[in-house]
Formats: C-alpha cells, structure tokens, sequence
C-alpha cells in the first residue's frame, strides 16, 4: 500500500511538472555542436584519468593550480545560482611575444604578446587517483520553483566532454597584451603604458542531473540524464595599465577589480547555453527530459567569474613531472572568497 501510495504521489508530481511545461512548450532550445579534443592520448603518469599527454605537444608550459568563483543567472528561472568552488588545474602555455620597434607592423604597439592555456576541471569529491577526479565539479545542489509555482531541488555536476579516447576537451583561455609605441597610449614613455585586451574563454560542458525532488517528491533518475555540449562563452572588460585607478586593477584587489588578467586574475563575464536534457527517465518509466528542459534548458543565461589568475608566463625550460602538490594530490583550501549574489538580475543588454 505504501509503495502504491509512493508511486501515485510521484505520478502527481510528474503530471503537474507536464501540466505546467506545457505553457512553456513553444521555448526553443539551442543546441551546441561539441568541442574538438587536443589530439594527445592520455597522459600515462596519470592512467585512466583523461589528462591530455602535453609532453607529446610542441609547446612549452607548465601545470598551475587555480580557483574561481561564480554566481550563475537562470534565466528560465528568474533567479541567481551560485556553484561551489570551482577548482581547476590549467596548462599554462610560453607566451608568444612579437616585438616590433618601427612600430610599423602592430598598429598601435610595439611589444604584442598572447597569453593561453588549457584548463581542466576538478571533481574535489573525488580521491585523487579516481578515474572521476578531473573533468568535472562536485555535485551541487540547486534550488528554484519551476514555471512559476513548482518547487523543485536538484543535485547538478558540470562534466567537460571527453574525445573517442577518453581524454577530456580542456577549456581554453587566451588573452593579448601589448606595449604601446612612444608618444602613444594613456602614459608615454611609461614602461608599464601596456593595454591587456578581453581574455576569451568557449568551451562546451555537460550539465549532469544527479537527482531532483519535484514538489518534496523524490524522483529517481537515470545515471545518464544530462544536457550535453552546453555552451559556455566568457570574456572581459579591456583596460590600459596606465589608464585606470591603480585601486582597480587585476594586480591590486582580484575581487573588485572590474577588468582580468591572465597573470593576476579578476572578473571574467559571459553566458552559458543550456541545451535539451536527454536520458531523463525515472524508475517508472516516466521520461522528463521533455519537461526538464523546458524548465530549465535555454539560451544566454548569464555568468560571473572571480578566478585567481595562472601567474606570470612558464620559463623555457624541459618538460617537468607532474605536480606532487594540491589539487593532484589531495585538496586545497579556498583561496578566493565566496561570490555574493547581485540584488538584481543581470542587465538586459548584458555586461
């Protein structure tokens, strides 16, 4: 009788969660095409862990740590969510500098130099030596009320996709800075008259359901229910070294500074797209991935980032072993604080 009772409560919750989707049956999804992969086969110092082999690249650099922070808006939702720490492990590439002193050849400046690296994602709920360690988040929980009135929790991972070998699709982050020629620039003359353009970040992500309660009803999913290849697009505000308030730069404060730098840090902006949730279907057969993405799924849903920066450009020196510290090894405490939620929602032209 009890589990009779269960199931016809659980059939309710589904039936009013599809009787409100249907006023939001004619939102369109977006659907992302996903990232290529690094073409290195797996590192062997780390087997079964999907790190890209960079000895195998021609590019020089080296492994860092580093922490974000984010708050998310749900458009569908009307409402600002905020992940856990997002701990990451970047290979941070050699600059590539050109200089030019005629400054005949790079417009403005006479020094251009281009900044990138590859970040993965760390699952710290995860032992180090898990084949789950890297390439996704913890699972987190999100609370909000579906179309309206619907109360609903979710436990939610971001995973990065992996390629046909199972090695994970880093995001990339690259970022230009240059020295401006004589008698140019907010400070001629000055050694530091440098202008550091927007940092671009795209990667694709997979927007994992772990589990949800609809209406304080539990409903047990299948392990694959997800949205797959979401796309997350970030980029920052350009500034002149020379140009702005010392007190606002990435080097002074990495959480008030309105501008980033890939040395330093500080706010990257953008917007996520969450496509069409599949693989969504319960132990009774109900199949919600129809109604969870009309609840959730959507376009340019809008993001803050505060990350710590990668620190200054690796030497050219031969390839190192790979890092015997946190987070390879163990976890680390936070270094960067908490993200407080805006009172408003994002402005309607975006940042």
């Amino acid at each position: 009788m009890r589990r009779h009772t269960r199931r016809v409560t659980a059939s309710r919750a589904v039936g009013r969660l599809a009787a409100a989707a249907v006023l939001f049956a004619s939102f369109g999804l977006l659907q992302s095409s996903a990232n290529e992969g690094s073409g290195l086969p797996e590192d062997s110092r780390r087997p079964g862990q999907g790190i890209p082999d960079y000895r195998e690249s021609e590019r020089r650099g080296s492994w860092i740590g580093t922490q974000s922070r984010a708050v998310n808006f749900a458009e569908t939702a009307r409402q600002w969510i905020r992940p856990p720490m997002l701990e990451a492990v970047g290979r941070h590439f050699q600059t590539s500098t050109i200089t030019d002193r005629s400054c005949t050849r790079l417009g403005e400046f006479q020094t251009q130099r281009d900044w990138e690296a590859d970040l993965i994602l760390v699952a710290t709920d995860q032992a180090p030596l898990s084949p789950a360690r890297f390439g996704g988040t913890p699972s987190f929980a999100v609370q909000t009320v579906a179309f309206g009135s619907i109360p609903v929790e979710a436990r939610v991972s971001i995973q990065q996709p992996r390629d046909a070998n199972g090695v994970i699709v880093p995001a990339k982050i690259t970022q230009r800075t240059g020295l401006y020629c004589p008698g140019l620039g907010p400070a001629p003359g000055d050694a530091q008259n440098n202008r550091t353009h927007p940092a671009q970040l795209s990667t694709a992500v997979n927007v994992r359901l772990e589990s949800v309660v609809v209406d304080g009803v539990a409903l047990s999913l299948a392990r694959g229910c997800a949205a797959e290849n979401a796309q997350l697009e970030l980029t920052s505000t350009a500034f002149d070294n020379r140009g702005v308030p010392p007190q606002d730069r990435p080097d002074h404060d990495k959480m008030t500074t309105p501008y980033f730098s890939m040395a330093s840090g500080g706010l990257l902006h953008g917007t996520l797209d969450v496509p069409a949730f599949s693989g969504c279907v319960t132990s009774s057969g109900d199949d919600l991935s129809r109604l969870l993405s009309a609840a959730v799924s959507g376009p340019n849903n809008p993001i803050l980032v505060r990350n710590e920066g990668l620190g200054s450009s690796p030497p050219d020196t031969p390839e190192a072993p790979l890092p015997e510290t946190c987070p390879w090894t163990g976890n680390c405490g936070d270094r960067v604080p908490q993200v407080p939620i805006p009172t408003t929602p994002p402005p309607a032209t975006g940042w």
